[in-house]
């Protein structure tokens, strides 16, 4: 893991030298997209971006009270964690239809009061007002989701 975070020459001749020595999996911090493209042409196996997931995500919080997380995994993919949404209280999973509607993938429900975990829930499973989704999809599904819950 190189996370190198103020010296871009110093995180690229590690990345490098990491390499050279034959490391299989090197995970490299990357300070702008840039920095991001040498590391992956150097061979680096992951690239993060610590400072954009952060920003991402309290942008979609900032923007949506009810997303309590976003976790940025693959492209244009991610991991939301959505709660109290007065509208689909009382409507079960077959109801809303997530997946054909907007390609929306209800993977968990949390339980806020002892943070219990339902994993792949049924079609039959009615929301509760203590419940949060845990949805995986991609950024543009999850916005037209929350233009759709703004009417």
């Amino acid at each position: 893991m190189v996370t190198i975070g103020t010296n871009m020459l110093a995180s690229i001749l590690t990345t490098f030298h990491l390499k050279e020595l034959g490391v299989k999996r090197v995970y490299a911090k990357a300070l702008s997209e840039e920095h991001g493209q040498i590391l992956e042409r150097i061979g680096a196996d992951e690239i993060l971006f610590p400072e954009k997931d952060l920003a991402l995500s309290l942008a979609g919080r900032i923007e949506n009270p009810n997303m309590l997380q976003y976790l940025p995994s693959i492209k244009d993919y991610g991991i939301f964690e959505l709660d109290h949404i007065e509208s689909l209280q009382g409507k079960n999973l077959r109801e809303l239809d997530l997946i054909n509607r907007f390609n929306i993938q209800v993977i968990a429900i949390r339980d806020s009061r002892d943070n219990r975990l339902t994993f792949i829930p049924k079609a039959d499973y009615v929301i509760r007002q203590e419940d949060v989704l845990v949805l995986l999809c991609s950024n543009k599904s999850m916005q037209r989701f929350l233009m759709a819950l703004r009417g």
